[in-house]
């Protein structure tokens, strides 16, 4: 406790953080217990994104975390808290998309897919330090510097092999199906995000009038030319994609005259639809079916012989409504499937940016979901007498959970796991799962996982893990890749590579830094021993018929690439990216004196002598030169000569590999001919493995079904997909750390806690890919936490102005007045109004009367004479106590 005689929570918390700090309590803490070689406790980091603030509601998913994890580590237990970052996805690409001054995908086509992910990428990481600060102001123990990114190639790798495995189990599936759209965003949405974004609105339902047509019968009687069927609608957009209406077989339907028209509906809703309760003519809906009816609106697209008539449908009740649902089969999964099963025509009157089509005569380029189309098709409808009245109606619509745009649903082809087929296993995992509150077990998440459809997997966007799905356009081949050795394995090659350094030189006799000119300064010839090693592997590759030799035109690179051509007779093309890499100030000094120049060997790819040249920008060079001559020739066998440092870095940028795993790759002799796999990587211009799209999308792949070439499909993987991958992906398993999830030392986790929304979101991720691999349930205990509002229990956002910044409460009352607060304020399901007087009460009632408490000891202790007592101290949950015990 501090020794000031005035208490300030604040200055105590930041001076046990500088201690905390300086002494490196929370590493030791966890070398401490691992030491111990037991069995760790694992945990599992939920990853926010770090493009947004973090908010009092982070605070406290973050403070429960830590109050388990420091309890199990009080316990003895090796508590390994490994932080994680989601990177991908609608959040980074609208930030993204707003720098740029982009309002569609039309606009980020047209700007380029390279460049608005170059831009992603920034946007990922805006607010990272300031989630940093304030998880450490708050006492969360957690390993930032070794976290997690799901934007990494071997996170990424990771998934590639989970969506494998999955096809492998035949549950990864192409259809085209009605699903969730976002028109703004152009993109499908599962059903676990759709979950998140629910508005109550007021929407205008109208009851349309579908006028029959003459002379047909319904039962005993004929229809006239005023005879209607009613059908109502909270959807009026989707009118003109009307093909057909759908009755219940064994609903009592009735017909009533109205003013000369004869309006037929299910005969229980004649009240609540206004209509008298007279009726004139009964019959059942078996006897409706099969009546044809004019169309509304004239799209010629939507007219054959099967549409705009009525059939049978179990879906159809009189809760509401008419008893009478009007069917536009690509906007409605229960009108897709009854439209599938009876042949209607499938052809959209909606564009996928939510605007008509020009077929809809008198309304192209309206967006549907605008209040002023709506007015539009209701006067048109009017205009027609195709209108019988309209009313207002309150209920819950889906938006999209990050743009807040209107989702409408959407008949195109998607990419789905079929979690429909695992619904029991799902049910099983979540038996062995304990969850905090109890109730959520088979209320909220068992519900959820009842209910389940299979998930819609397939994101029409740009910065997100491209789905490694590889189809050939000629004979209809797909495959799936699950690793970057298949890919280079399967990849279309156009040339055949060999590599050669030059012979020994000059300057490598006498260990001096290669000079990247030719100048009578610092020319470098071949040595005899130089001329003779090359002679002998002339003679050796004359058996390979080399076609081209591509070379370096510095003199040594020269005088190599000219005794291979006498011995092989193959074009020499000199290329001046290929020269060695620039030295400057340091160019023929001392090997040493160059080396002695940089901290690390790693500090020489970002870090360039004076004058001179970096690892990175040699690494671009060589993967552009070899871009280039790969581009310019097919079916070739091309040799390349160049130098030891570029070799060696191009090598590292065909394989993928990161710069610090280029430092422990094989380095070029000089003489040395050798091979590398240079079947296709997705490589950015730098010469870096960059799996995301432009780049994945260039790699083409031999089909094994004919003799096509395979191109990657454009969609990327939902981004909750990502996150729901983290324990496989984390450990970059199955490609390293294998022992780790096989052996279950980080698999499953002991212990999760998010908000309780993440009941279907990242809760469910998670069970439904451990699920989708065959795996056991991928956590064994989770609190799931109640949602945070303002003192009025009004859900904060900014348009509201009733947010709460976290800094501001914790630096007027300290971060433990807030833990304490929180953890006592309510449970930690139910939802809490944060209050900040409220926080000031907990920090007077524990904290203040604690510190007074103390205070009181240290003043009259020592006072205390001619009386025996022992004086007994200790610790509970972290905190001192002390009292006299006589």
């Amino acid at each position: 406790m501090p020794e000031e005689k005035s208490f300030n929570l604040p200055q105590a918390e930041e001076k046990t953080l500088d201690f905390w700090r300086k002494n490196k309590i929370f590493e030791k803490s966890l070398a401490l217990r691992q030491a111990r070689n037991k069995k760790p406790f694992v945990f599992y980091e939920g990853p926010p994104y770090a493009n947004g603030k973090p908010g009092i509601h982070h605070v406290l998913a973050r403070i429960y975390k830590d109050i388990i994890l420091r309890y199990k580590s009080m316990r003895g237990h090796y508590v390994p808290r490994r932080a994680g970052w989601d990177t991908h996805g609608l959040p980074v690409e609208i930030a993204a998309e707003k720098a740029l001054g982009l309002k569609s995908k039309k606009d980020i086509e047209k700007f380029g897919i390279e460049r608005f992910n170059e831009e992603a990428r920034k946007a990922v990481w805006v607010y990272k330090e300031e989630w940093e600060n304030l998880t450490e102001r708050i006492g969360y123990w957690l390993d930032l510097k070794n976290a997690y990114i799901t934007c990494s190639n071997d996170y990424i790798e990771t998934l590639w092999w989970i969506l494998a495995k999955i096809w492998k189990r035949k549950l990864l599936y192409k259809a085209h199906k009605v699903v969730p759209w976002c028109p703004r965003c152009g993109t499908a949405l599962s059903a676990h995000e759709l979950a998140q974004g629910y508005k109550e609105v007021d929407d205008t339902s109208v009851y349309a009038k579908f006028k029959l047509k003459k002379g047909q019968k319904i039962g005993k009687f004929t229809t006239d030319d005023k005879t209607y069927i009613l059908s109502w609608t909270t959807t009026p957009w989707t009118l003109p994609g009307n093909v057909a209406l759908a009755v219940g077989a064994d609903i009592d339907y009735a017909e009533t005259n109205i003013n000369g028209e004869k309006l037929v509906a299910a005969k229980n809703l004649f009240e609540k639809i206004g209509l008298p309760a007279n009726a004139e003519k009964q019959y059942k809906g078996k006897n409706l079916v099969g009546l044809k009816y004019q169309q509304l609106f004239d799209v010629q697209k939507l007219q054959n012989e099967k549409s705009h008539k009525i059939y049978s449908a179990d879906f159809v009740t009189t809760e509401d409504g008419t008893g009478v649902v009007h069917t536009a089969v690509m906007y409605g999964e229960d009108d897709y499937e009854l439209g599938k099963k009876v042949g209607l025509p499938q052809h959209h009157t909606v564009d996928e940016e939510g605007k008509f089509t020009k077929e809809v005569k008198g309304f192209a380029g309206s967006p549907v979901k605008a209040k002023e189309t709506e007015e539009k098709i209701i006067n048109y409808l009017k205009s027609k007498n195709f209108l019988l009245r309209t009313e207002n109606y309150t209920h819950e619509y889906p938006f999209c959970w990050r743009c807040g745009s209107a989702v409408i649903y959407y008949a195109r082809t998607s990419w789905f796991i079929a979690m429909g087929k695992l619904r029991n296993e799902l049910l099983k995992s979540n038996k062995t799962i304990n969850w905090v509150p109890a109730h959520v077990k088979e209320g909220r998440f068992g519900e959820w996982l009842r209910e389940k459809k299979d998930w819609n997997l397939s994101r029409e966007r740009y910065w997100g893990a491209p789905m490694p799905v590889w189809e050939c356009a000629r004979c209809g081949k797909t495959e799936v890749v699950e690793s970057l050795g298949e890919l280079k394995k399967k990849t279309v090659r156009r040339n055949e590579f060999l590599f050669l350094r030059h012979g020994e030189a000059d300057h490598n006799v006498k260990h001096m830094t290669g000079p990247s000119k030719d100048a009578k300064k610092y020319t470098s010839h071949l040595t005899l021993k130089g001329k003779k090693d090359i002679a002998d592997i002339a003679k050796k590759i004359t058996k390979r018929k080399i076609d081209i030799i591509v070379s370096s035109p510095l003199t040594r690179a020269r005088e190599t690439s000219k005794i291979v051509q006498k011995a092989t007779r193959a074009k020499v093309i000199y290329h001046k990216g290929l020269i060695d890499i620039n030295p400057g100030v340091f160019m023929l000094k001392s090997a040493k004196e160059h080396s002695s120049y940089f901290k690390s060997e790693i500090d020489k790819f970002a870090m360039a002598p004076p004058e001179g040249e970096n690892r990175n920008e040699t690494k671009k060079r060589m993967a552009k030169v070899f871009s280039e001559v790969n581009s310019k020739f097919k079916g070739k066998r091309i040799l390349i000569v160049s130098h030891g440092e570029p070799l060696w870095l191009l090598r590292g940028a065909l394989e993928g590999l990161s710069n610090e795993k280029i430092l422990e790759a094989l380095y070029p002799k000089t003489g040395e001919l050798y091979e590398i796999n240079t079947g296709s990587l997705p490589i950015d211009a730098s010469g870096n493995l960059d799996l995301h799209r432009p780049y994945a999308d260039r790699v083409t792949l031999n089909c094994s079904g004919c003799k096509g070439e395979m191109k990657r499909i454009k969609e990327v993987a939902d981004v909750w997909f990502d996150s729901g991958a983290m324990p496989f992906a984390q450990v970059h398993y199955p490609f390293e750390n294998k022992a780790l999830i096989d052996k279950k030392t980080m698999y499953p986790a002991d212990y999760i806690s998010e908000a309780m929304d993440q009941t279907r979101g990242w809760f469910y991720t998670l069970l439904s890919v451990a699920t989708a691999l065959g795996y056991e349930a991928p956590y064994k205990n989770v609190i799931s936490l109640g949602l945070i509002n303002d003192k009025f229990g009004q859900k904060m956002s900014k348009s509201k102005g009733n947010i709460v910044e976290p800094w501001e409460v914790i630096n007027k009352y300290g971060a433990d007045a807030v833990r304490w607060y929180f953890y006592t304020a309510t449970p930690p399901g139910e939802p809490k109004n944060f209050d900040e007087n409220e926080v000031s009460k907990a920090y007077r009632k524990f904290h203040l009367i604690f510190w007074n408490s103390v205070m009181f000891y240290k003043t009259y202790a020592g006072k205390i004479k001619n009386q025996k007592s022992k004086v007994t101290t200790y610790w509970t949950n972290g905190f001192w106590r002390g009292w006299e015990k006589p």
